[in-house]
């Protein structure tokens, strides 16, 4: 009989997983953080008539720290949410935009863009697929140069 002890946790899926007792597990993943972030789009204005432009803010003074494992956008319709991803994955035009968004307290690199994605809100996914399964389906369809050597599975997998 042996003497190890066993931790046995759930991972999100349900799934059993386990560890020797005394290791820590150790959530993979960025902290995000955003400080002052105050957003606004220009609206209206037409040069024809005289009419001058006017500000709209869309987020103001949004301050908090997103750390690895499952975090939640909330609010009511039209009040900024998909602004926020947007501006979090660094996919807004920084005209308009003031504050600043740190990843594990640095300032995003050049290339986040190119590292950060989400769902969008009007994508389609299949809704009898697990989020793995959908993942698997989008890395093994993407273009070839988003894949890398590991293969799509890697991806997928980074994803978690």
């Amino acid at each position: 009989m042996s003497d190890v002890q066993m931790n046995i946790e759930l991972d999100l899926n349900g799934a059993r997983k386990q560890q020797p007792a005394g290791s820590a597990s150790q959530q993979q993943g960025a902290t995000v953080s955003f400080h002052n972030i105050h957003y606004e789009v220009k609206e209206g204005g037409c040069c024809l008539w005289g009419k001058r432009s006017l500000t709209k803010s869309i987020l103001i003074d949004l301050n908090g720290i997103m750390k690895p494992g499952l975090n939640a956008i909330m609010g009511a319709t039209g009040s900024g949410k998909s602004s926020f991803l947007d501006i979090l994955a660094a996919r807004k035009d920084p005209a308009g935009l003031m504050g600043e968004v740190l990843i594990n307290g640095a300032p995003q690199p050049p290339n986040f863009k190119c590292l950060s994605g989400y769902v969008v809100q009007d994508d389609v996914v299949m809704g009898t697929l697990t989020v793995r399964e959908n993942l698997n389906f989008f890395c093994s369809t993407a273009p070839p140069h988003l894949r890398d050597s590991k293969g799509e599975a890697a991806k997928s997998q980074q994803a978690h």
